[in-house]
């Protein structure tokens, strides 16, 4: 897990302000029964569920996809507006 080797524990409100040891293991915590219960709903004998999680997951991830595709777009345009300004401006 990267999270854990980044110590991105300290981006949560709740867990920033507990001492490193106590929240990495919190974090791994909850990450590790995150894990369980996804991987154990993927792997469902239930065909249902699995199709829901499955579902689930990548519409997750379109939609983080197309939020970071916005977001990445707006900011190259303003930067670019930004560029011709100066350059109009400079020369």
């Amino acid at each position: 897990m990267d999270a854990i080797r980044r110590s991105e524990w300290r981006l949560f409100i709740v867990l920033k302000d507990m001492e490193d040891s106590k929240a990495y293991k919190v974090f791994t915590f909850i990450h590790l029964f995150l894990y369980v219960i996804i991987l154990s709903l993927l792997f469902s004998q239930y065909q249902t569920i699995t199709f829901w999680v499955q579902l689930f997951i990548q519409w997750g991830f379109l939609m983080l996809y197309i939020f970071f595709l916005i977001i990445f777009q707006f900011v190259t345009s303003i930067m670019m507006w930004l560029f011709y300004w100066y350059l109009k401006r400079v020369v």
